[in-house]
């Protein structure tokens, strides 16, 4: 019993340590794009780093072809070819930084792996990878579980109190119309 507690106790450590190191990436939203459809993707570039970040370069897959970037205040944008650089602004440490391009998706289902860098003041740069599907997109339903069963329970109750009204009303006229006859 102690030793699963001491090791539960160092592997709850271990996450705690380990998981500010996972929050440090740029990520693409959305994470899913319909097949053969242009898509304006987003990439949120936080900085986590000790100085401020001034260039976030991505690399689109080959299977992906990139046609515009998004004009940022405060920074340049350059594409050439596959490749979009963002420059000349400041993602200041703590704070993090919006970047869109609009990404034409390839025909077929597959997994986009786009390679991104964040460069800093300093000197110090960090890669990432992420990762989009491009993959059919199933039509959302038009009401949810949840509210179309609360709809029920609430009409259902509706109609009960209704029925409870009609019958104490008919009960106070029946009441009424009989004292009258004393």
């Amino acid at each position: 019993m102690r030793r699963s507690l001491v090791l539960l106790a160092v592997a709850g450590g271990l996450a705690l340590a380990l998981a500010p190191a996972a929050f440090a990436h740029v990520d693409i939203e959305p994470f899913s794009i319909e097949p053969g459809q242009p898509t304006r993707l987003t990439f949120y570039a936080p900085n986590e780093g000790k100085a401020p970040a001034t260039e976030l370069q991505v690399v689109v897959p080959g299977d992906a072809e990139l046609a515009v970037a998004e004009a940022v205040p405060g920074w340049t944008a350059t594409v050439r070819g596959r490749t979009v650089t963002w420059r000349g602004g400041r993602i200041p440490v703590g704070q993090y930084g919006l970047f869109s391009a609009i990404v034409g998706a390839p025909d077929g289902e597959e997994q986009l792996e786009f390679r991104t860098t964040l460069r800093y003041t300093d000197g110090f740069r960090q890669e990432f990878s992420p990762i989009v599907f491009a993959r059919e997109q199933k039509a959302p339903k038009a009401r949810d579980e949840a509210s179309r069963t609360l709809g029920k329970y609430s009409l259902g109750l509706a109609v009960a109190a209704v029925a409870l009204a009609l019958a104490a009303g008919f009960l106070a006229l029946f009441t009424w119309l009989r004292a009258g006859d004393r």
